[in-house]
């Protein structure tokens, strides 16, 4: 299994950050890549993940913040 794999095995995992809900959509990098988001936000590195919440607010996670929340 590549890091690529173990990157997208996170999408769709539900996790709770500073008492919010959070569904991982996907890696910020594959979402720009796919034209999701901006390029913009490849400044953000390549450990980070676009984040939905159930009002549909995005916000972007490092791996860290999400493995400790799961």
């Amino acid at each position: 299994m590549g890091a690529d794999d173990v990157a997208h095995g996170l999408c769709g995992t539900s996790v709770v950050v500073d008492g919010e809900r959070l569904t991982v959509e996907d890696t910020v990098l594959h979402a720009v890549v796919s034209r999701k988001i901006s390029d913009e936000f490849l400044d953000h590195g390549s450990d980070t993940y676009w984040c939905v919440n159930s009002e549909g607010r995005h916000r972007i996670l490092r791996a860290g913040e999400l493995l400790a929340a799961s």
